[in-house]
């Protein structure tokens, strides 16, 4: 019984559970394609984070928007991290 509680819920959500994966080439930034696997992994997953916030909708009292711009500072400082170590391993 305690499954069946579990998974209805999910069987009348209105979002997909598994949403169609974005094409992050496209928001690639300019910096070399060495970029290593775990950095790219968690670029994805900023990106991801701040997509699923920006259609939560309703009234978070201000928060929603803060995390949302706490993701968008995470995503500058990888991109400047990024830049730096480019231009460092060139020296």
């Amino acid at each position: 019984m305690l499954c069946l509680t579990l998974a209805v819920p999910g069987t009348f959500s209105q979002q997909p559970t598994n949403p169609p994966k974005q094409n992050f080439q496209a928001a690639k930034s300019p910096v070399s394609d060495d970029v290593p696997a775990d950095i790219q992994s968690a670029r994805e997953k900023l990106a991801s984070a701040r997509n699923d916030l920006s259609r939560a909708g309703g009234e978070w009292g201000g928060f929603r928007l803060a995390a949302m711009k706490n993701i968008d500072e995470a995503q500058a400082n990888l991109q400047k991290a990024l830049e730096y170590r480019q231009k460092n391993l060139k020296k």
